[in-house]
């Protein structure tokens, strides 16, 4: 499907600073810091990859909520500079903003809770940022299933579903949610609604409820391919290892699955295996073209 191509070829520079609100300039900014590592293509044009487009609209949210963009840089450049080996890539970085803990303006999510990124001192239990998300995600599905049952007519799920995606191609992201969950509503066996909704948490921050779909996409139909690839890079940023070689072997129809792969195995140690998935994606290539 089109909309899901994205998440595997990459965005240009126009879709990211739609998504994120940020400026080209801004843009710039970021891969001078490395925090963004596009690629460039042949016509010079630069494509981001999914995570790049994760840390561009989580910095763009963080500054929309009034935070600066050089507070928001400085903070993400203090982590990579303290954890940086610890970390697949900045898009494992989440800030969220302080709202009147102790701390500095924003705090960033770690295994030992919220820290203030200066500082490195506790704000407060981990836990209590991820329960409300989950709760948020239930409560939507629960209001869409009751307002379901007081119409008397209403679309089936595969309007629905074609609704959500033209949402997407107009960038109207908050809408296409809405339509996705309706649809699920109606069928929860739509895997490809599942993965599409997973998509759109992700980009908006969410990993939780992006996972909570894609593996629920994975319930309905375990070879689903964009769901395994998207759950394995999620697993992959967040250190998840073998988790993350589970799903990505089982995407291999998608051709970066085999990169994502090598990238694992090379930090794990593991050199023949990391040279075995690049030939593989080399030979996958050369068919391609």
């Amino acid at each position: 499907m089109d909309v899901d191509r994205k998440t595997i070829n990459g965005f240009t520079t126009r879709e990211v600073c739609g998504r994120s609100n940020l400026s080209e300039y801004q843009l710039h900014q970021l891969r001078k810091k490395q925090l963004l590592q596009p690629v460039k293509q042949d016509n010079a044009q630069l494509l981001y990859r999914f995570q790049d487009m994760v840390v561009a609209c989580d910095i763009g949210r963080l500054v929309n909520e009034g935070t600066s963009f050089a507070k928001v840089v400085d903070a993400y450049t203090t982590v990579l500079r303290t954890r940086g080996e610890d970390l697949s890539h900045s898009s494992a970085i989440k800030f969220i903003k302080n709202s009147g803990l102790v701390g500095g303006d924003i705090l960033v999510q770690s295994e030992q809770g919220l820290l203030d990124p200066e500082t490195g001192e506790r704000a407060f239990d981990f836990n209590d940022v991820l329960q409300p998300k989950r709760a948020r995600l239930v409560r939507t599905l629960e209001s869409l299933r009751v307002a379901q049952r007081v119409r008397s007519e209403s679309p089936d799920a595969e309007d629905w579903y074609q609704y959500a995606l033209d949402c997407e191609d107009d960038e109207n992201d908050a809408e296409a949610r809405r339509a996705y969950e309706i649809c699920i509503n109606h069928d929860e066996s739509n895997a490809d609604a599942w993965v599409n909704l997973g998509r759109l948490h992700f980009l908006s921050g969410r990993q939780l409820d992006s996972r909570y779909c894609y593996e629920k996409a994975l319930a309905v139909d375990s070879t689903h391919q964009i769901g395994n690839y998207n759950l394995g890079i999620l697993f992959e940023m967040f250190e998840s290892n073998e988790l993350a070689i589970e799903h990505l072997t089982r995407a291999d129809g998608i051709l970066e699955s085999f990169q994502c792969l090598a990238r694992i195995y090379k930090k794990l140690g593991d050199a023949k295996r990391a040279d075995d998935c690049m030939k593989k994606f080399f030979e996958l290539s050369f068919k391609e073209t």
